[in-house]
């Protein structure tokens, strides 16, 4: 990586940066593939100069994006393309564990919640590093919440006209938002040790309950669930009882007991 004030002067460092990687693969016996070799250019300007960076002698392209250990690195920084792509991913994933969960049958509600998991682990690989900009671009917000109300719905034994903030409630599990931003604020415990490990996490999990249950005092949709259920936290922590295909029904207001 290189860093300047300017154009000319980001291109100066980073070919003299390359020359040397290249001198130094070349003294260890190794080669470089050249043709594999991309960059991005992170830039605060809208409009501005492309550098002109050179491996070996070879022009190295610049793009939009690049993928780094499983994330996509675009020159914004603002992880459109990657949200776009784990989505997807995702959704697959989804779309394979919905046909062990039907609506009618299948495993109870502990196992479901395991299946689930699965999703979220491929949703939010990586959030540390993206997780702080969803505040700022709604259409990812959108798409993971999009994903994860497909998997919630089998979850709870749902039909898919309950809205994402029902789905959410009744599947005890918050938006995926709030979970992405819950694990950058992990990331900064990750030194801890010992017995004060659990105390944070319960933490962070509260702080998320808590920020959740404001975002419910807000919302439009739901309003139904939200009756029942007016203390999101005391329902998601219970140590007793699991949703069945009736009671999900009952407590969404979709279904065989709705009013048509």
């Amino acid at each position: 990586m290189a860093e300047a004030d300017d154009v000319e002067e980001v291109s100066s460092l980073m070919n003299a940066t390359l020359e040397r990687v290249a001198t130094t693969i070349s003294v260890l016996g190794l080669e470089l593939a050249v043709e594999k070799t991309e960059a991005v250019y992170f830039r605060r300007k809208y409009k501005d100069h492309v550098p002109q960076i050179h491996l070996m002698g070879c022009a190295v392209p610049i793009s939009d994006s690049m993928n780094y250990l499983g994330i996509l690195l675009d020159k914004d920084l603002m992880f459109k393309q990657h949200v776009k792509e784990v989505s997807a991913k995702a959704m697959r994933v989804a779309n394979g564990l919905s046909r062990l969960m039907p609506n009618i049958g299948g495993p109870q509600e502990a196992r479901r919640r395991l299946l689930n998991s699965v999703v979220h682990s491929v949703l939010l690989y990586g959030a540390p590093v993206w997780a702080s900009v969803l505040q700022y671009v709604k259409a990812s917000v959108d798409t993971l919440r999009s994903v994860q109300r497909r998997v919630l719905l089998r979850n709870i034994r749902a039909y898919r006209t309950v809205s994402h903030t029902a789905t959410n409630v009744l599947a005890s599990i918050p938006p995926v938002e709030l979970l992405a931003v819950e694990r950058a604020r992990a990331y900064s415990y990750r030194g801890i040790r010992g017995t004060e490990v659990m105390d944070w996490r319960q933490q962070l999990r509260k702080r998320t309950m808590r920020e959740w249950q404001s975002e419910l005092s807000a919302a439009t949709s739901g309003e139904w669930t939200r009756r029942f259920l007016l203390e999101v936290e005391g329902w998601a922590t219970r140590k007793h009882g699991s949703l069945s295909f009736h009671l999900t029904q009952m407590l969404s207001g979709h279904g065989c007991f709705s009013d048509s």
